[in-house]
């Protein structure tokens, strides 16, 4: 609204000076031929002004032919008078002076300001777009970081399921991997011990993995190994510090689950280095588990 009415402004003054130059002009003319016109009324009246001669004359001494018009004409024409008034005046009028129309401080102003807000609002923009892209940056890196971590653990987990010894050597182990666990509470070593690969095992109990870490259903690493029947990596956990009566969900030992698993080997070593049944019924105990148990007892005798 401002801007338009700053435009008709404008409009206005420009229209209203080429007027005033044209009334002016006009009034100039009017002044020139009204002169004109009583200048050849006096030359045309002889009597009044005199013969040529008379005006060559004058011009020899040193008289003008305005002194001789003035001196002949009998009576002052008023309006003539008034003519040879303005004329001086008209001609020496200039061009008035252009002042600032009413408001046009307040408008510079407020133009002013709002130049000032577009600039300080475009600077704003500008470092939000700024923190935007860099922050987007960041989140771009974080995402490509955690999708090597993400690989390297599913790569880890194969290898360790496997007992692949060779591809496990080409992950580039970190701490955060042997802490890990999937969606069911495993980690590393578990997977380590259904795969048997007592080197695998090893290396992740160095990195620090928990020998006696419990999955959702409460069963240790040494579990998974005596289900699998891999005697060697029973022996390798519980030198490493693995308990071994822990109960799972189910209150079985890993003796229990290895004779649920007919791991005769297996139930064999674990009850050499002390395993039991835990509080379970004689008659809710696997018949493997019962034959080793006594087994030890007659030798023990």
């Amino acid at each position: 609204m401002a801007f338009f009415m700053g435009t008709l402004i404008t409009v206005a003054l420009f229209f209203g000076v080429r007027g005033t130059e044209e009334a002016l002009s006009d009034a100039s003319c009017l002044l020139q031929a009204s002169l004109e016109k009583k200048i050849r009324a006096a030359a045309d009246d002889g009597g009044a002004v005199g013969s040529s001669s008379v005006t060559c004359e004058s011009f020899k001494q040193g008289h003008s032919l305005d002194e001789d018009y003035a001196s002949a004409t009998p009576v002052a024409d008023p309006v003539a008078t008034k003519v040879a008034a303005a004329l001086p005046e008209a001609n020496l009028v200039q061009r008035p002076v252009q002042e600032d129309p009413p408001g046009a401080a307040t408008f510079k102003a407020v133009l002013e300001l709002m130049i000032v807000i577009l600039f300080v609002d475009g600077l704003r923009r500008w470092r939000i777009q700024r923190n935007e892209a860099s922050r987007q940056e960041k989140v771009a890196d974080t995402s490509i970081e955690d999708d090597a971590v993400d690989r390297a653990w599913e790569e880890l987990l194969k290898a360790a399921l496997a007992g692949d010894e060779t591809s496990f050597k080409k992950i580039e182990l970190e701490k955060s991997h042997v802490k890990r666990d999937d969606m069911w509470g495993c980690t590393a070593l578990h997977f380590a011990a259904t795969g048997g690969s007592t080197e695998i095992a090893t290396d992740l109990l160095q990195l620090g993995a928990e020998v006696n870490a419990a999955d959702a259903c409460d069963e240790t690493a040494l579990h998974f190994a005596a289900r699998a029947g891999h005697v060697s990596m029973c022996d390798l956990l519980l030198n490493k510090g693995a308990s071994v009566n822990p109960l799972n969900e189910q209150d079985m030992t890993p003796l229990v689950v290895a004779g649920h698993a007919r791991q005769e080997a297996t139930c064999r070593f674990l009850v050499d280095h002390g395993a039991n049944a835990g509080g379970m019924a004689d008659e809710d105990l696997p018949l493997m588990v019962v034959g080793q148990v006594m087994r030890k007892v007659l030798e023990g005798i």
